[in-house]
């Protein structure tokens, strides 16, 4: 993945598959195709509530036809405990240290 072409931008749940229908989420992303695309969350301490926004993120690109290819959660700390909910959640997890 190249750094330089991960986009941050925004994206709505015309659906209301999050249950809020209407609002606004921001979300980090990597387009691989037009259809296809790897999902970032970026944060400084990593927890359950970072990888419960990227499965939110995934289910919104979903509701917009897109493929989530791979989804990634980069953070400077992170748990052990957190680290294994993440994996076990299809999400990679790239940290400086975990405790």
């Amino acid at each position: 993945v190249d750094p330089n072409k991960v986009k941050h931008g925004k994206i709505v749940d015309e659906k209301g598959v999050t249950g809020h229908k209407g609002l606004e989420y921001e979300a980090d992303f990597y387009e691989l195709t037009d259809n296809e695309v790897y999902v970032f969350e970026i944060k400084t301490y990593g927890d359950k509530g970072a990888v419960e926004q990227l499965l939110d993120r995934k289910l919104l690109f979903e509701a917009q036809g897109k493929k989530v290819t791979k989804m990634f959660l980069v953070c400077n700390v992170i748990e052990e405990e957190d680290k294994k909910f993440a994996e076990q959640h299809g999400i990679t997890v790239i940290a400086g240290t975990v405790v």
